[in-house]
């Protein structure tokens, strides 16, 4: 899993994560936000507008919290496997409906494979990334995902030692995230994701990728759940980590999305001056001389 490719994976989160907002605040939110009146010239109605204000504001961080404090725990909970064929008889019809292409693995049904097949080709760097990610959409059609995934969670269960098998476990779960789009589950896969990625920065918090992804995906999050600010502050604890190195091109998007979080915090002065930090360390990379264009 290539920190890169992954930041396309982690762009779902703002939509779907905005839509589960959209499912859980509405019906307290509209209510709240129909009693709102407009400003009135006596002390007595402003006062009235302040207080509503502020009942809809506190609620909404009691959503937000008690969202958190889900998706923390739904975040440790296993993938049950997909169900298995009960007989040979029952897997060789599925393999029959699943049209000629199923005896061609090489010629583009790699996603016919058997689960642990797929499981080590996707994990053994042969494929380029515009391959892997027609892999994983493949399996996404076939509705094979959560078959993957429960390989996944088997690996790190097995290796709850290694971060690098944490953080491809947190990859897969952004896959899924993908999958679900815009539906109340995507919280919860955020939320499995960030998990994965937390366990690997507990056993090295030096792990380039394990943060790196971390905050991209933090990254997207909508601001109603608060997660810019955690976001700056994994973006900038890698920074750090990285400015007594030699930085791989990857890690540009450091720089670039840590400068677009504060241009929409409101902090232009702040982006242009991590911009400017990032296209001294890649000269090369267009997306700084985008940023800095007069």
């Amino acid at each position: 899993m290539k920190p890169i490719a992954l930041i396309a994976v982690a762009a779902i989160t703002s939509a779907a994560t905005s839509f589960l907002v959209h499912t859980a605040l509405g019906a307290d939110a509209k209510p709240a936000e129909s009693t709102l009146a407009a400003p009135s010239s006596d002390d007595a109605g402003l006062a009235g507008l302040r207080t509503e204000v502020g009942a809809l504001a506190r609620s909404l961080e009691q959503h937000r919290m008690a969202m958190d404090s889900r998706f923390e725990q739904l975040a440790r909970q296993p993938v049950a496997a997909a169900s298995q064929p009960e007989s040979p008889a029952a897997e060789l019809s599925l393999v029959a409906d699943a049209g000629p292409t199923a005896a061609a693995p090489a010629d583009g049904a790699r996603a016919n494979l058997p689960a642990e097949d797929l499981f080590e080709l996707l994990r053994s760097g042969q494929l380029s990334g515009l391959e892997e990610e027609e892999l994983w959409n493949e399996l996404s059609k076939l509705g094979r995902t959560k078959e993957l995934i429960a390989l996944f969670e088997a690996r790190a269960a097995q290796q709850p030692n290694d971060p690098a098998v944490q953080v491809e476990l947190g990859g897969a779960y952004l896959r899924m995230l993908q999958e679900v789009g815009q539906s109340a589950l995507a919280g919860v896969w955020a939320g499995k994701a960030d998990g994965a990625f937390n366990r690997a920065l507990e056993i090295d918090p030096l792990h380039v990728e394990a943060r790196l992804t971390k905050a991209i995906s933090l990254s997207f999050w909508p601001p109603i759940l608060g997660k810019q600010g955690e976001a700056v502050k994994q973006f900038e604890t890698l920074i750090s980590q990285l400015e007594n190195q030699n930085p791989s091109p990857d890690t540009a998007q450091a720089w670039l999305m840590l400068g677009n979080l504060h241009q929409q915090m409101g902090k232009p002065d702040q982006a242009l001056s991590v911009w400017q930090q990032g296209a001294s360390l890649f000269p090369g990379n267009p997306e700084f001389a985008a940023k800095l264009k007069p």
